[in-house]
């Protein structure tokens, strides 16, 4: 009879085969965790566009409308309904129930109160006119014949839209007390709505330009025509705060927006991410640093610059 012996892995072999395993157990691992990682960031990137381009370019639609029916085919400061609400005087002069200055485009603006970067955001007012029934940003109807006003701002980590409206023309006709209806803005700083969330800053820049169009010839549509005949001279972005107060007034011809996004979900934290969250982020012309260092949210600079159709004039 032929006798088998039990043969098996010796001890050296069952060692060797086990860490073997390990080793492709720990490859496979490390492959999956990157893979994850990979997907949590372009997830996180394509949070940051998504929000952003839906976001802008709703903000954008409105900004084009600005200054429509406008007193001049330019903005300045003092250009009655001006598309960019700089001062008190791009309002009607017996219009009554005004917004607070406050209210209107600044700089820095924003409450140290909820203020996720080390500076303060800025703030940007719009007015426009509707020829039909409309809604503003926050769903209010507006009827015909009247002018929008709408104020984009940062709370928190939104970015949100205040509204209000008031008529084109001042009131003649009177209410059911016999007294002729007010010439007031109404809605102002009420129920601001959130347009894009995850915005930590805002900042607004001002694309102006040296026309002389205050000394400029010609009437209706031809009366932004500069004396010169030069257009868009000296074309460059000015900070709020820099747009004189006096003196010869700049045209405002754009607006330069841009802001700090946030991802909706974190990420796996790691070293490039904290550093990067650790630096200063460059908003335009600014440089911004975050409160909180987190190391697990990706953090995205986006800027859009937006020409103001309804205030490039006859110049152009």
């Amino acid at each position: 009879m032929k006798k088998y012996k039990n043969k098996g892995f010796t001890l050296v072999e069952l060692m060797v085969a086990i860490v073997l395993g390990l080793l492709i157990v720990a490859a496979a691992t490390q492959l999956f965790i990157t893979g994850q990682v990979s997907l949590n960031l372009q997830k996180a990137m394509a949070d940051i566009q998504d929000n952003s381009n839906f976001g802008i370019s709703y903000i954008s639609s409105d900004l084009r409308k600005a200054n429509y029916n406008a007193e001049k085919p330019l903005v300045t400061s003092t250009t009655k309904f001006g598309g960019i609400v700089i001062a008190d005087t791009n309002f009607p002069s017996d219009l009554t129930s005004r917004p607070a200055a406050t209210l209107l485009t600044s700089n820095a603006s924003q409450s140290a109160t909820g203020k996720l970067t080390d500076t303060a955001s800025d703030q940007l007012t719009i007015q426009y006119y509707v020829a039909e029934d409309t809604v503003d940003c926050e769903g209010n109807n507006v009827v015909a014949n009247s002018m929008i006003v709408q104020r984009y701002f940062i709370d928190g980590s939104d970015l949100k839209c205040d509204a209000g409206f008031y008529p084109f023309t001042k009131p003649t006709e009177k209410g059911t007390d016999g007294v002729v209806l007010p010439y007031v803005l109404n809605g102002l700083n009420a129920n601001a709505q959130t347009i894009i969330k995850n915005v930590e800053y805002m900042r607004i820049l001002l694309a102006v330009s040296d026309d002389n169009a205050a000394a400029g010839t010609g009437t209706g549509n031809q009366s932004a025509l500069p004396v010169d005949a030069i257009a868009q001279k000296n074309l460059r972005y000015i900070s709020i705060n820099n747009y004189p107060t006096s003196g010869t007034l700049p045209r405002i011809r754009g607006i330069q927006l841009g802001l700090l996004m946030k991802a909706n979900d974190s990420v796996s934290s790691s070293k490039e991410l904290e550093d990067k969250n650790k630096a200063t982020f460059r908003v335009l012309d600014q440089d911004v640093s975050l409160v909180t260092k987190d190391k697990k949210f990706l953090h995205q600079v986006v800027t859009q610059t937006i020409a103001l159709r309804n205030a490039l004039g006859a110049s152009s």
